[in-house]
């Protein structure tokens, strides 16, 4: 059996916020003071390099003091989109769908991409954090004031308090998928715990689990969730997690953090430890028993498209405990592995239609990708761990995959926020299940950026003709 930390499914961080169980899926932080930063340049070239150390550098230092995102130090031009030679004129973004986030005085705002019937929902004493949408509805959710509260998006706001902690404040929330209900974590006694409450705040809320870590998936029942909790080892878990709290186990987990389910609901991903320090990617069909895995080197991150059974994952080829590198790209129907990028990714995120992945990257380029390529009920062959590179230092960059024609396009670059690094990147595949940062119509991307010493939402069109300034906030998500 594989020692804990030799396949930890988390980048090894640490803290002293109390709120942290053993540094990992934390409680984001309070609204971050005034910084001062260089603001971002267009792309820049890409360069070869290792990232590990820096990122790993920079997201300890985010979780323990958020503060000090200036020790990036990328330059000193202001933040402008590149435009790309492809690029063609685009109507101005209006109606497609709102975005909801935390504006000033940490307050829950929502507005449409263009700026435009500007709301705020809430004007309490206390800030709110990760504002998530329910799905085909009006209604978001947010965290606030040591408990949820439920909000309506209109001119007159309706206000429910879904759950109130008792000095147990949850930190992370997910709609059911039929929007009854919302799961959220919390921190007790024995450790992280994941709750249910009716979304209508009509019944109280019902502990379902512990682990800690903790990650799943809803099935489009709402009522069962895939789980994945601990890390490895005799404390981790993997099954499907019933209404009444008893789990049905499936494997015994591997190296990766959140399990996946496809749109149709018959195919599901995960990793599992088949011993001797190895860690799979599984890819099982619940309705024949077939299986397809895969050895990877590090942690591995997944996510399902949205419109086809295509997942897409990337795993740590030069550092065992982080999922940071290629993106590839897994078709169900064909059986094989498609390398989609040789970026340092540190996250991706589908389109809602299923054409394309937003991912946030580097810049650098992975040299020894060692693609591999595996196939249904065959045995699986693994990838060779190859020699770090000393990295070159730049900024972040916003990514667009085009996976119909395998095109990859760098759209901006960035400063993101201290909530981003230290919350949400690390964790980026389990809130890629419920929190959105696209388009309904899947031509732009929401993203917090740091710009002249505050930080600020900003609507980023997929071809890099526009970016729009929707004002101070952070942690911003479209509506489904």
């Amino acid at each position: 059996m594989v020692e804990q930390d030799e396949y930890a499914p988390y980048p090894d961080v640490s803290t002293d916020d109390p709120q942290m169980e053993n540094g990992r899926f934390a409680p984001p932080p309070s609204p971050l003071p005034p910084e001062t930063l260089p603001t971002p340049e267009p792309p820049p070239k890409k360069r070869s390099g290792c990232w590990m150390g820096i990122i790993a550098a920079l997201v300890i230092l985010s979780l323990l003091a958020f503060a000090l995102i200036s020790v990036f130090q990328f330059g000193q031009n202001a933040l402008s989109s590149w435009t790309p030679p492809w690029a063609t004129a685009t109507p101005a973004l209006a109606e497609a769908g709102r975005i909801a986030y935390i504006g000033p005085g940490g307050q829950v705002y929502t507005a449409q991409p263009n700026g435009e019937n500007r709301r705020q929902l809430t004007a309490d004493e206390f800030p709110y954090q990760f504002p998530a949408w329910a799905r085909q509805s009006n209604q978001l959710a947010a965290l606030g004031g040591g408990g949820i509260v439920s909000l309506t998006d209109a001119d007159d706001p309706a206000q429910t308090v879904i759950y109130q902690g008792d000095g147990q404040s949850p930190f992370y929330l997910y709609w059911s998928p039929d929007g009854s209900q919302i799961s959220f974590l919390s921190n007790s006694q024995r450790g992280i715990a994941l709750s249910v409450a009716a979304a209508d705040g009509s019944s109280e809320a019902e502990i379902r689990s512990f682990g800690t870590p903790f990650y799943w998936d809803w099935l489009g029942d709402s009522r069962q969730m895939l789980v994945h909790t601990g890390a490895v080892g005799e404390d981790a878990r993997l099954g499907l997690l019933q209404a009444d709290g008893s789990v049905e186990q499936i494997a015994p987990p591997g190296a990766f953090q959140a399990p996946g389910i496809s749109a149709n609901g018959r195919y599901w991903a995960y990793a599992e430890d088949v011993g001797a320090g190895q860690s799979w990617l599984v890819i099982s069909d619940t309705e024949t028993g077939e299986q397809w895995t895969e050895r990877h080197t590090g942690v591995v991150a997944m996510s399902w498209s949205p419109a086809a059974d295509k997942l897409a994952f990337i795993s740590g080829l030069q550092n065992k405990n982080s999922f940071w590198g290629p993106l590839r790209l897994f078709d169900i129907e064909t059986g094989d592995v498609t390398l989609l990028s040789d970026n340092f990714v540190l996250a991706f995120f589908w389109s809602p239609d299923g054409r394309y992945l937003a991912t946030i990257n580097t810049g650098d380029i992975n040299r020894d990708t060692g693609v591999n390529v595996a196939q249904w009920t065959k045995p699986a062959r693994g990838i060779e761990m190859k020699t770090a590179v000393q990295p070159t230092p730049h900024q972040f960059n916003l990514a667009v995959i085009d996976v119909e024609n395998g095109t990859e396009e760098q759209v901006v670059s960035f400063f993101p926020t201290g909530v981003f690094i230290a919350q949400f990147l690390p964790f980026f595949d389990q809130y890629a299940l419920s929190h959105n940062i696209w388009s309904p119509n899947s031509d732009a991307v929401v993203l917090p950026m740091r710009q002249e010493g505050e930080s600020r939402v900003k609507v980023v069109r997929i071809d890099g003709s526009e970016v729009l300034d929707l004002g101070q906030g952070d942690m911003p998500f479209w509506s489904r």
